[in-house]
């Protein structure tokens, strides 16, 4: 049994991996995405940032994924700023 969850986890990794390596998206989709990412995460509504990162991410049909990472990227960067 725990042989069989490794080998989930393991695939759902390398399909994650794959997903996001290779990407069909224009290199200029993605950059929108990381820019939306930065912007949701800097605006100071607290709590609510990932949401609408989530919310900007359906309305503009961008890479939920890269768009996430960015928002919560910019988050630790404000962190050590402060």
């Amino acid at each position: 049994m725990n042989m069989l969850r490794k080998y989930k986890i393991r695939e759902m990794l390398k399909n994650t991996k794959e997903y996001l390596i290779s990407s069909s998206e224009s290199n200029f989709r993605l950059s929108v995405a990381v820019s939306v990412g930065v912007f949701s995460g800097v605006i100071p509504i607290w709590g609510f940032q990932t949401i609408l990162t989530i919310i900007l991410s359906f309305v503009f049909r961008l890479n939920k994924i890269i768009t996430i990472t960015a928002s919560n990227f910019s988050q630790i960067g404000i962190a050590l700023v402060c």
